[in-house]
């Protein structure tokens, strides 16, 4: 873990994930992604924030 950096609007980036209606990051583990997406504007409520780490295929903790 540690810090990561999510820079949008990139034309060679990944293109953007869903779960549900809501975005999805994989970041690699060089803790840079490079995402198609554009950046959000507004406010996110922290209760709404979640983080996980994938330690196997379909294994979030």
């Amino acid at each position: 873990m540690g810090i990561n950096y999510v820079i949008f609007a990139q034309t060679r980036g990944e293109p953007l994930q869903y779960q549900g209606d809501a975005r999805q990051y994989q970041i690699p583990a060089n803790s840079v992604l490079l995402t198609q997406g554009k950046i959000s504007d507004g406010v996110i409520a922290t209760d709404k924030l979640r983080f996980f780490r994938q330690d196997a295929p379909e294994q979030l903790t």
